[in-house]
């Protein structure tokens, strides 16, 4: 297990820029997780805190106060049972392509956090605070907790239980499609 890991670790190293890059050529075979860059997530001047947390997959780093919105941002740890339940439901967010999604993996190992994306299939852009800074910045102790930043940089956070594709979609309406 942990040699794939570090397989697939290696795969996605060089993955995430914190400026617009050209696509990686396709491979060959694909892994079944592959964490998608962090390109053209940071530029606007949302209310977050002044810090730079690491791409998952390597190179630069996000500063997190330029992150813009809309944005859904979910702060996740192998070893929180809610959010092992609500990811799933984030890549779908991401995949329906209603609203980016960037994921947090706080206070994990690298190598837990990595299973638990291939495992979940993982997939949206996530970034990699080993620490906790972000969340602590924040002033948010507890997971699950979701970040919604909307057009104008505002920022509301959600933490309580899992959070399931209808109630994710009514925070989305609420929170960034009816505030524009």
């Amino acid at each position: 297990m942990r040699a794939a890991a570090s397989i697939l670790l290696a795969l996605l190293a060089g993955a995430c820029s914190a400026s617009p890059a050209v696509s990686p050529p396709p491979q060959a075979s694909p892994e079944p997780t592959q964490f998608a860059a962090c390109t053209g997530i940071d530029g606007g001047a949302a209310k977050l805190p002044d810090l730079a947390v690491p791409c998952f997959s390597g190179g630069q780093e996000v500063k997190v106060a330029r992150l813009r919105g809309p944005l859904v941002v979910n702060f996740w740890a192998s070893w929180c049972a809610p959010c092992r339940e609500e990811l799933p439901s984030f890549q779908r967010l991401a995949d329906s392509g209603r609203v980016p999604v960037v994921g947090v993996a706080t206070d994990d190992r690298r190598e837990a956090a990595l299973a638990l994306a291939a495992d979940l299939g993982v997939r949206f852009p996530t970034l990699f605070d080993a620490r906790g800074e972000f969340r602590r910045a924040r002033g948010e102790a507890a997971l699950p907790l979701t970040l919604f930043i909307d057009a104008r940089g505002e920022v509301t956070s959600y933490a309580g239980p899992a959070l399931t594709d209808e109630t994710l979609g009514k925070l989305v309406t609420q929170r960034l499609v009816g505030g524009q």
